[in-house]
């Protein structure tokens, strides 16, 4: 079933699947090498279905090729990487330093050439799973609401001012540690840490940015008043503070 298979393996002692999207022409040598690494696998035919599986099947990595069909992986990697926060490896069929250089700057952590030896794609990929696998989902289930702001873990779901949040995944997760922290300045580095698991990247400090612009716009749509109660510290940080009613 395209975008929503089921797991090709039966290994991964627990791990989070690998999303495989890449040409048809590769799909069954690099389906072949997953195995053989033993770690569960969903597939995706077209950049399209590897959006939706994204979300779907919750991937804690994607693999993606240069040449896959439909939407192009040059626009399915900046959007799975801001949207979801999941490790992206590039895989190319031919090493090329500009398709490394712009796989980097969009935000893959990995760009790899095939063929692969074995032992490198399974080193990386069990330890890049198992990052994902000991970062899990945002701490906590329990519910935030000071009255103005309620962010629920379990359902997913957010409200401002008695108005439903229609927000994204990552704009939740960082809703939802903005708002288990009023009043405190939350760094770029533990904002990355806790709502993209993610450590040391470059860039992050305009990749929180950009984030946090989507997610004031959100709440001031919905509410119908601004500037929303996020605010930017300048050189550290970000602010929730709950507004005075």
């Amino acid at each position: 079933m395209r975008g929503r298979r089921a797991d090709r393996t039966a290994g991964g002692g627990g791990l989070p699947p690998v999303l495989v999207a890449v040409a048809s022409r590769l799909r069954p040598q690099v389906l072949s090498l997953l195995e053989q690494a033993a770690v569960s696998v969903v597939t995706a035919e077209t950049g399209e279905e590897a959006v939706r599986a994204v979300y779907e099947r919750r991937p804690g990595l994607l693999l993606i090729g240069t040449e896959l069909d439909g939407l192009s992986p040059w626009h399915v990697v900046p959007l799975v990487r801001e949207m979801a926060g999941i490790p992206v490896t590039v895989l190319d069929e031919v090493y090329s330093p500009a398709n490394a250089q712009r796989a980097f700057g969009l935000g893959a952590g990995n760009y790899l050439a095939w063929p692969l030896p074995p032992e490198v794609i399974e080193g990386r990929l069990h330890h890049l799973l198992g990052e994902q696998a000991r970062s899990g989902p945002p701490d906590g289930s329990a519910v935030t609401d000071d009255g103005w702001l309620r962010v629920d873990p379990a359902r997913r779901e957010a409200s401002a001012g008695g108005h439903p949040l229609e927000l994204t995944a990552l704009e939740f997760d960082l809703l939802m540690q903005l708002a288990r922290h009023p009043g405190q300045v939350l760094t770029y580095e533990r904002l990355l840490e806790t709502a993209w698991r993610l450590a040391g990247e470059a860039g992050g400090p305009a990749r929180v940015k950009a984030a946090a612009g989507r997610l004031r716009r959100r709440i001031e749509s919905a509410t119908g008043t601004a500037p929303a109660p996020i605010t930017t510290v300048r050189g550290l940080g970000l602010r929730y503070t709950r507004p005075e009613t």
